[in-house]
């Protein structure tokens, strides 16, 4: 998985934006269709994300987010903190 240093996420919603406070920012996209974001409160440089933001066009993440619930649910997934849909989701 690649993971890019950014200093921002750009267009990054309001609701979502404590997410990043004190948190080291990269882009691990690896699809033109959606961009994924990992978030890492770690302090050295290579440490491992522990949280993820993901992006896409309106619409498109609404069936992954109610199956990422449905997994977290059994167990065997992340939880899902955050879904906004509209215009970015």
């Amino acid at each position: 998985m690649q993971h890019t240093p950014i200093e921002s996420i750009p267009n990054l919603p309001a609701q979502l934006r404590h997410y990043t406070a004190g948190r080291r920012l990269y882009d691990s996209s690896s699809s033109p269709e959606a961009r994924v974001y990992a978030l890492s409160g770690g302090t050295r440089e290579n440490a491992r994300p522990d949280l993820f933001l993901k992006t896409a066009a309106s619409g498109t993440l609404a069936h992954e987010a109610r199956m990422d619930d449905t997994f977290h649910m059994l167990g065997i997934g992340p939880e899902v903190l955050e879904y906004l849909p509209g215009s970015e989701s």
